[in-house]
């Protein structure tokens, strides 16, 4: 039997009125998840391209062979001209990105922080000394 709006209880209204909110909802929800489905799949292929072609991220390590240091490093900075400086149990370490450089502290070859300046300067506290690396002219 089909009915006409005059005719129809306000039960009735409020049955077809839910039921189209209802549809409504289920559209949007599927929306949302098919939203979260596509930046997800997003993210998984742009962390993709920061992997090598054998599976692994773009990370090298270095060992104490490599840099003929203690092997605990306490701090790392990295200067103004993108060299950058670990703070050593043997002293202060400098990797330019393709060689290693040690500067030995005489009163204290514990180093424990580093601070880098604008001007290039590297401040580094040891154990029982403060002082500043002052950058070469050059």
């Amino acid at each position: 039997m089909l009915y006409s709006i005059k005719n129809l209880s306000l039960y009735h209204l409020n049955t077809v009125v839910a039921y189209f909110l209802r549809h409504k909802m289920k559209t949007l929800i599927m929306y949302k998840y098919n939203f979260i489905f596509v930046f997800f799949l997003f993210i998984a292929f742009s962390v993709n391209a920061q992997i090598n072609k054998n599976g692994l991220p773009f990370v090298q390590i270095y060992t104490t062979d490599d840099y003929q240091a203690h092997e605990q490093n306490w701090a790392i900075v990295k200067d103004n001209k993108g060299v950058m400086y670990f703070a050593n149990n043997y002293g202060l370490l400098q990797y330019n990105g393709t060689q290693w450089n040690t500067f030995e502290n005489p009163h204290s070859p514990y180093l424990r922080s580093l601070e880098t300046d604008k001007n290039g300067r590297i401040y580094y506290g040891a154990s029982s000394d403060f002082g500043v690396m002052m950058p070469d002219s050059v």
